[in-house]
């Protein structure tokens, strides 16, 4: 029987400005299980700019994808 696979939660942070942005990422990726993964709309180019360096700092992989006027940030939460 295949495992079932659950749907990855995506929240929309568009109204979001950095810093409020970011600590709303990482209030939610703190909620997480190791090895769970969230998804983020975010509309605020400094809070992708930001986002390196959180990662370097946190452990936690990123990945951003440019879609239209926003950003698809997926990040992966680790420990």
């Amino acid at each position: 029987m295949p495992k079932s696979r659950s749907r990855l939660r995506r929240i929309d942070i568009t109204s979001l400005r950095d810093p409020f942005s970011l600590i709303r990422i990482a209030k939610e990726v703190q909620k997480l299980n190791s090895g769970e993964s969230l998804e983020f709309i975010v509309g605020d180019k400094e809070t992708v700019e930001d986002l390196s360096s959180w990662s370097a700092r946190t452990g936690n992989p990123v990945d951003i994808r440019r879609k239209g006027d926003f950003w698809i940030v997926r990040v992966n939460k680790v420990g």
